[in-house]
């Protein structure tokens, strides 16, 4: 099986564990993310941080429906 077909079948979402990254290391983050290029020009317009009691099992499947 190569990279493609595991990236294709992959169904488990990532399990968020700690420590969480810090305010300073997200916001690098985010602005680097709002400068990167792409093919369309189009820029990120919301991200979503997840934090505390949020981050439980039964909060994330509630963000994947």
């Amino acid at each position: 099986m190569d990279v493609i077909d595991i990236i294709k079948t992959r169904r488990e979402p990532a399990k968020l564990t700690d420590p969480v990254p810090s305010d300073a290391l997200l916001s690098a983050a985010f602005t680097a993310a709002a400068t990167a290029p792409d093919h369309k020009m189009l820029r990120p317009c919301r991200y979503l941080k997840i934090e505390g009691e949020a981050r439980s099992e039964e909060h994330t499947s509630e963000l994947q429906s």
